[in-house]
């Protein structure tokens, strides 16, 4: 990932904002940290993470309060979201952002851009049923 860093929020005036600072990447760097995690953390056959057990874990529930959530990970395990297949993570962003991946069909998604519309996330899910292959 070479179009990647950790960036100021200084527009972030409220003291309340948690994320004063946040990570700024292309969509390229962001389809790489998908296809990453959609290969186990492995890379051109190289482990680029070390301990692949923590990444099983951060893609399985984390607590039982939600148990879509997992380590900074929305899981559709409940099938919460019917429009993507049960096995879909999603890292989602600040205005929408979104890293989707899809391990039963080798598919990785990326948006970036301005904050998007209301429901946004729904629409864009229901995109996949037309082009993603049964």
């Amino acid at each position: 990932m070479h179009e990647s860093r950790w960036v100021s929020r200084q527009w972030l005036k409220d003291s309340h904002d948690a994320n004063k600072i946040g990570f700024a990447a292309s969509a390229r760097d962001l389809a790489k940290f998908g296809l990453l995690i959609l290969a186990n953390g492995t890379w051109d056959g190289h482990a680029i993470i070390k301990k692949p057990k923590f990444l099983f874990e951060a893609l399985e529930p984390s607590q039982d309060l939600n148990p879509n959530y997992g380590f900074l990970w929305w899981l559709n395990t409940k099938n919460r979201n019917p429009y993507v297949p049960k096995d879909s993570v999603w890292a989602l962003g600040y205005l929408n952002r979104i890293v989707l991946i899809i391990p039963s069909k080798r598919f990785v998604c990326v948006r970036i851009g301005n904050k998007a519309e209301k429901n946004f996330r729904r629409k864009f899910s229901k995109l996949f049923n037309a082009v993603l292959p049964n």
